[in-house]
């Protein structure tokens, strides 16, 4: 598989079960979470929580979408690793809400904020990716 095509599926994968997650939370979590015994207040920040959760998966599936079809990427190591540390803080953030919203648990306390700050170490590594490695174009304006 070449350097970006996995970034691509990672990115379909994430946009997929973003939508899946996202349905359940619109059509079925609120009774799944009663069934389990979890009654307002808590059951309104768990509904927000999971939206929460689908929201930035999507934003950063279609970041690392965008990535992967990028042919800027194919020679930019930094812009695929931003793309990988967005797997990874979709991973932690996302994973870390979903474990808390649909089995009432936490692995360690720091997941879901690790994730989060990954998710802006990502941005902060795409922007760099562009300033420091963007080709040069020959200005289209000036004839």
């Amino acid at each position: 598989m070449g350097k970006t095509r996995l970034l691509v599926l990672i990115g379909c994968l994430f946009g997929g079960l973003g939508v899946a997650i996202g349905a359940m939370g619109a059509h079925g979590l609120k009774d799944f979470l009663i069934s389990k015994g979890i009654e307002e207040p808590l059951l309104s920040k768990r509904l927000a929580d999971c939206d929460t959760a689908v929201r930035y998966q999507m934003l950063h599936g279609l970041a690392i979408l965008v990535v992967g079809f990028s042919r800027m990427a194919e020679q930019n190591r930094l812009l695929r690793l931003a793309a990988w540390v967005w797997f990874l803080g979709v991973v932690l953030f996302s994973g870390g809400i979903y474990s808390i919203v649909f089995f009432q648990q936490l692995g360690h306390w720091a997941i879901v904020p690790s994730g989060g700050s990954l998710m802006i170490l990502g941005w902060i590594l795409a922007g760099l990716a562009n300033v420091l490695h963007s080709p040069r174009y020959p200005d289209h304006d000036s004839r």
